[in-house]
């Protein structure tokens, strides 16, 4: 896995955008972040959107909640 944080780069300014600049807990990796740059034509705001929404469903799959006697895996 590829991580690095650099904010001369697009990769890196993606990184501050999302945030995902924790070298020791990144969700991403550079592949792909590269990817969301060349998929919107090199935007580092597009690609952070891009970014930000791929996140929001890995996560939404691990979410879990109880309350009152209720759970929601």
């Amino acid at each position: 896995m590829a991580f690095t944080y650099d904010l001369a780069t697009n990769i890196g300014k993606v990184r501050l955008l999302v945030p995902d600049n924790d070298s020791t807990a990144y969700d991403l990796q550079d592949a792909e972040i590269d990817y969301f740059l060349t998929d919107v034509g090199g935007s580092v705001k597009g690609a952070a959107v891009r970014a930000c929404h791929w996140l929001a469903r890995k996560y939404s799959k691990k979410a879990t909640f109880s309350a009152a006697g209720l759970y929601i895996p």
